[in-house]
């Protein structure tokens, strides 16, 4: 049986990195499902990175892996860091698509929906909070939309906090057109700029 929503892609290529399973040219390594989102979950992923999969598509994973949950965290091109405690998470890597490399969530005799769902930060803008941007250069946080001005505020509350990890991350969205890849590496750049005038770290994740 084909199903629109979901391919499957299986790639030989270089060996999966344990903290980073993407390729410079954003295709996942090592086996993985794709799965094709519908506009509500385009959004929901751009506004969160948590993905609520349909029942047709947590069946079809659930014939991989038995106990896969319903909702799930999703990372996207730009996340370098370990994967230390992420159980089970999707890739975002372009608009309508998000890879789940079902290899990686192999943990014998565990029951996955048991695990905690993935949340959202909670505000204020503080330290260690994470603006979000869709796949159309859309900033978010906590769910929901803020403006640069609202981050520069909070650039100021952080930088007026104690010393210890003043960092504000970005969680940058895969490749979109030319022109939102501009327009969000400007928005980058500005941030970073009053970050550092501040005694702010402005950070890049996924």
């Amino acid at each position: 049986m084909r199903y629109r929503f979901l391919a499957f892609l299986l790639f030989v290529a270089l060996p999966c990195l344990a903290h980073y399973p993407m390729s410079e040219t954003d295709l996942v390594n090592g086996d993985h499902v794709v799965v094709w989102l519908s506009p509500e979950q385009t959004e929901e992923v751009g506004r969160t990175r948590i993905l609520t999969l349909d029942k047709n598509q947590v069946d079809v994973m659930r014939k991989l892996v038995p106990s896969f949950p319903d909702r799930i965290k999703v990372i996207t091109p730009s996340y370098h860091d370990c994967k230390c405690g992420m159980y089970v998470y999707g890739i975002w890597t372009r608009r309508e698509l998000v890879a789940l490399p079902y290899p990686d969530f192999d943990f014998p005799g565990a029951d996955l929906r048991m695990l905690p769902p993935p949340r959202l930060d909670e505000p204020p803008l503080d330290k260690g909070s994470r603006i979000l941007f869709d796949i159309d250069g859309a900033m978010y946080f906590a769910g929901e939309p803020i403006s640069e001005e609202e981050i520069l505020h909070g650039l100021d509350v952080i930088g007026q906090g104690d010393e210890n990890g003043k960092v504000l991350w970005l969680n940058l969205p895969p490749r979109s057109s030319e022109e939102v890849d501009e327009a969000i590496q400007g928005i980058v750049e500005r941030l970073k700029e009053e970050g550092a005038k501040r005694g702010v770290d402005v950070e890049i994740t996924g």
